[in-house]
Parts: C-alpha cells; structure tokens; sequence
C-alpha cells in the first residue's frame, strides 16, 4: 500500500509540474481573468481543457486514491500538451499500459548513428527491424548470410516472408523449429497491432503463398525470443552455427539484430570478411522501399 500512495503523490507531483509549464496562451485559454500567482494553468482550466470536474481533478492532483480511466489519462494528456514520452510516463504513473503508437516505423525514423553502427558491425551479419519484421536496412554481412536475399523485392525483405521462402528451408537444417519460433515471437509482440491493415495483410499473403502456413499461425504460439543458436547449411561456408543479439533502438520501434559465429570465431569471422571484401565496393545498404 505504501508503493500505491508514493506512486500517487508521484502522479501528483507530476500533474502540478505539466500544469505550472503550460501558459494560458499556449493552451489557448482566455487569461484576462484577474491576478495570476504563475504564469501556468490553474487547475479548474485544466480540468475545463480535459472534461472532467474541478473537484475530481483537484483530488488527483492531491494524491487522492481515485480511479482514472484511459480515456481521462489521454485528455489529460491532450490537455496539458504532452508528448509521447510524457503520455507514456502519465499512463505508467496511474497504473495504466500506455497507449500504442501503431504507426509502422520506416527507414527515415532511424537515427544515423545506429545507420553508422550497422556499417561498422561488418562482417559481422546484421539489419534493422521495424515491428512488422521488415529490414529496414542492412549491412554486407547480411547480405553475405542470407545470399538470396538481394534477389528478393523490397516488398518481400521482411523476415516472416524471408523465413517462408523456399531458400530459407535449405539454409536453416531446423527450419521447422525456427518458423515456430519466429511465429510466435511476432504474435507475442504484436498481440495489440494484429487487427492492424499491415499486420493482418502480411499474414494474409502468408497464407495465400505457403500452403502450410496456417497450421502454424493457428497454433497460436507465444515465444519471449530469447537469442538463440542457429545452424545453418550455408552454400558457400558449409555448416556453421550462429547465434543473435537484438537492442532496441531508443525511442522507436526497431530492432537491431546482429548474428555472432558461436564455435571457431576468429575463422568464421575472417571468412565472412573475405565474402564482404569480395562483393562490389560499396557501403550500408538501405531499404528501397
């Protein structure tokens, strides 16, 4: 109960902070009326701006245990003019999931330094995902990997449609498992956004091209995707086995996954630097789509 109230007076605090940085003219509120104390929004303008009643909202601005619904915590938001983050902060304060941006991230939300951190990651295989498993963009290595996948259009360089791809079968030995697996991680990420026109497409196609693909997608499998070993039959490097690390782009929904050789290192790594020095001279490779 003790946690419960820190974290109330916590919303408090954080409420009257938003309030006092707002001026009525940035609110778009008439502030003709008499002697202000601070140049912020009072409390019954707030509430007037959010639809909710003085009395209610002074309670929660006094650490009151009061229910707040999702829909008062995104007029308050609107209200007091927060941004993501600080809508995000708002939600968690009261209890609450914060709201989902379902936009789909493209290769122009990417920061360049994680663009300059893909190239320098060479040889080693690694790209950049966006929530629905498009690759973004990608370095050589990764091209290197995965030698079909230049080939493909740009419509298809997502890691689901990559993964269900004929190629694929003879390059993972444990296809089978791996798909399992990818189809659970993206049900499992994606559980709020699936209803969504791009996600509920992707699976559509996916199900018109692999005739198998529903008996998977319908077990309804959840995997955490935990970064595991993976062998591959690879055409050129024979049998090796790697395995991934995946960080989070901050502030954006994207991933970047990079692929380590996981026995002989040092001989793998240098073989997969002599295929990158063999490709054209070139530098990152990026989404054309």
């Amino acid at each position: 109960m003790e946690k419960v109230g820190q974290q109330r007076d916590q919303l408090a605090s954080f409420l009257k902070s938003r309030r006092d940085r707002i001026t009525p003219e940035e609110a778009g509120v008439d502030s003709t009326g008499g002697r202000r104390r601070s140049q912020g929004l009072r409390r019954a303008e707030v509430a007037k701006l959010a639809g909710v009643s003085l009395t209610w909202y002074t309670w929660l601005e006094q650490g009151r245990s009061i229910r707040v619904s999702r829909q008062v915590l995104s007029s308050l938001g609107r209200a007091l003019r927060l941004d993501s983050m600080e809508t995000e902060h708002l939600f968690r304060l009261a209890g609450e999931v914060p709201p989902t941006d379902h936009r789909l991230v493209g290769l122009a939300d990417i920061p360049p330094p994680y663009l300059s951190l893909l190239e320098n990651l060479d040889p080693l295989p690694a790209a950049i995902t966006n929530s629905r498993f498009d690759v973004l963009a990608w370095n050589q290595g990764y091209c290197v990997l995965y030698p079909y996948f230049e080939e493909l259009p740009p419509a298809d360089r997502n890691v689901l449609l990559m993964t269900f791809n004929d190629r694929a079968r003879s390059l993972l030995p444990e296809w089978d498992y791996h798909a399992a697996q990818l189809l659970g991680l993206f049900r499992s990420h994606n559980a709020e956004r699936l209803a969504c026109p791009e996600f509920a497409g992707l699976v559509d196609i996916l199900r018109a091209r692999v005739p198998e693909f529903a008996k998977y997608w319908d077990q309804m499998d959840l995997t955490v995707g935990d970064p595991t070993a993976a062998r591959l039959d690879h055409p050129v490097l024979g049998r090796i086995e790697l395995e991934y690390t995946k960080l989070h782009l901050v502030g954006i929904d994207a991933t970047l996954y990079v692929h380590q050789p996981v026995t002989d290192r040092d001989a793998l790594k240098c073989r997969l630097a002599r295929l990158v020095a063999a490709r054209p001279a070139s530098s990152l490779v990026v989404s054309a789509s």
